[in-house]
């Protein structure tokens, strides 16, 4: 019973280890970013001291030591791997990171041939440096994250008790410090787990935005509100066609034309609030589903009309419909550019809509 005591810490950090492994695996399949593949090393570099640490686990010398030290090594590497992971546009120099590694190097080349008790002082020393370093200043960059903060915590007070149970040569503390070390590494875990929901987020968002508008694009648009369609929630849908926009594309540039494109989006969005959703159809065209009830479809067609002419340089001829449930999407979207094209022929002197009724099957 004692010895399985024993073994389970080196058994969690070794199962933590080769699930990290895996997701950064995943994770660099799919980006290619190579400080993923460096994360990748680290943490083989840092599973094969683990499994060493178990083959080992009941001793306590200087090899014992000389992988401790190895150990704190590889700690150190996790944390620049990090902070690359969380980071990425920041190139600069980890050098007290760089420093920790070469001395945690050299305690563990000089534990091999030197007394273990000696440089346990040392192990232990570097060790608390390090944490309170990363604790105190390293946090400012990586995040005051908690999950962060716990494992450094964790790993402070796992060299702890690793230098205690040296001085009164203890194994049971030696086996419960691992327990710490397991935690510390549970927390990086988690926080490796919280970043690719993070990067799979952004993914999403970023293929489902426009880039000039930063509304959806046409695609995701469509999907959405099909979805919405079919879930019998649209009350409404509202057709922007921007007046005049080839010809100011055509005076001004593109830089000008995305610019325009922006404060757009922005009025979209303003307008349209939370009462629903706005995306890009074309070039010339935005378009808004509207699947709240708080505002009238006609009071955010016409507010956004006014906006566009308040703020922008152009005009916008806009038609809406109330309704459309149990419609399809081309038959509504037909029946806004119509009321769309009156609004234009009336000199777009307010928006133009028209009350949909449900299809009958």
């Amino acid at each position: 019973m004692t010895q399985q005591w024993g073994v389970l810490p080196y058994a969690i950090v070794f199962t933590l280890y080769l699930v990290m492994f895996a997701v950064v695996i995943v994770l660099y399949m799919k980006w290619r970013n190579k400080h993923y593949l460096n994360f990748v090393g680290v943490l083989a570099f840092s599973g094969l001291l683990s499994f060493i640490s178990y083959l080992f686990y009941d001793y306590l010398n200087d090899f014992t030591l000389f992988i401790a030290a190895l150990v704190g090594c590889s700690f150190v590497a996790q944390q620049v791997s990090f902070m690359r992971l969380y980071q990425p546009r920041r190139e600069e120099r980890q050098y007290i990171h760089l420093a920790g590694v070469i001395l945690f190097g050299l305690l563990a080349s000089n534990a091999l041939s030197n007394q273990s008790l000696f440089f346990s002082y040392i192990l232990l020393i570097l060790s608390l440096g390090f944490s309170a370093y990363s604790f105190f200043l390293t946090s400012r960059l990586f995040g005051r994250r908690l999950k962060y903060l716990a494992a450094i915590s964790c790993f402070a007070m796992y060299n702890l008790l690793l230098w205690l149970s040296f001085v009164i040569n203890n194994n049971g503390i030696k086996h419960f410090s691992m327990f710490l070390f397991a935690g510390a590494q549970f927390a990086l875990f988690l926080l490796l787990i919280e970043r690719m929901i993070e990067l799979m987020q952004a993914a999403t968002y970023s293929s489902s935005r426009d880039e000039s508008t930063g509304l959806h694009n046409n695609k995701y648009f469509i999907q959405l509100s099909n979805q919405y369609l079919q879930a019998n929630k649209m009350t409404g849908f509202i057709y922007v066609e921007l007046n005049g926009a080839d010809q100011y594309l055509l005076d001004k540039g593109q830089e000008a034309y995305n610019k325009l494109l922006g404060i757009i989006g922005e009025l979209v969005k303003e307008c349209c609030g939370s009462n629903g959703s706005g995306g890009r159809l074309d070039d010339r065209s935005v378009a808004l589903i509207i699947f709240q009830s708080s505002l009238t479809v006609a009071s955010i067609a016409e507010e956004l009309r006014k906006r566009i002419e308040e703020v922008t340089d152009i005009t916008a001829s806009i038609g809406y419909v109330v309704g459309g449930n149990g419609m399809d999407l081309p038959t509504i979207l037909g029946q806004a550019k119509q009321s769309a094209e009156i609004a234009s022929e009336a000199g777009n002197k307010m928006a133009v809509g028209q009350q949909l009724k449900k299809s009958v099957s």
